[in-house]
């Protein structure tokens, strides 16, 4: 578990000092949650707090979770079923998974890039931004191979310049 070395340096009229040390606690907590983690937090908040993501907003949360999923296990599902003549099934489904690295892109359409990006990844702004004007760099690890093909037309589309690997 960690542990702060020091507080951080913030203050507010509206907090007592329990309060303040008590969220400082929490934020710290949250810090060290892994992405799939922080996901679920940030589900279970919006839904307490009666926040609703948008359809595109919730699909790019579920992709995203989902590839950190494969990525964290090793790109192999685990399955009740997976003795006997399964596991080579599973074996298999490994083998095929995809990187969709972005190479370059049409400047005229650098911004719709950016925003694909984003959404494909679940980045932020700066980070989309990063990512693309960085090119050639990879985009999504352990895509089904349909699932990649998808990205990489959606992509393409908007004026990047993608390969699979």
């Amino acid at each position: 578990e960690y542990k702060a070395q020091e507080p951080l340096p913030w203050k507010t009229d509206a907090l007592a000092p329990e309060q303040i040390e008590k969220v400082d606690k929490i934020f710290h907590k949250i810090l060290w949650l892994d992405m799939v983690e922080a996901g679920v937090l940030t589900a279970l908040l919006n839904e307490k707090m009666g926040l609703k993501l948008g359809a595109k907003q919730t699909k790019t949360l579920e992709k995203f979770a989902e590839q950190q999923f494969l990525a964290s296990v090793g790109g192999a599902a685990s399955s009740d079923e997976g003795s006997g003549e399964g596991g080579g099934e599973e074996e298999a489904a490994a083998a095929k998974l995809v990187e969709l690295k972005l190479t370059g892109f049409d400047a005229k359409s650098k911004i719709k890039v950016i925003k694909e990006v984003r959404a494909i990844a679940g980045l932020g702004l700066k980070e989309a931004k990063e990512l693309v004007e960085g090119a050639p760099k990879v985009v999504a690890k352990d895509l089904k191979p349909e699932m990649a093909e998808e990205l990489k037309a959606k992509l393409e589309a908007v004026g990047g310049q993608v390969e699979l690997s």
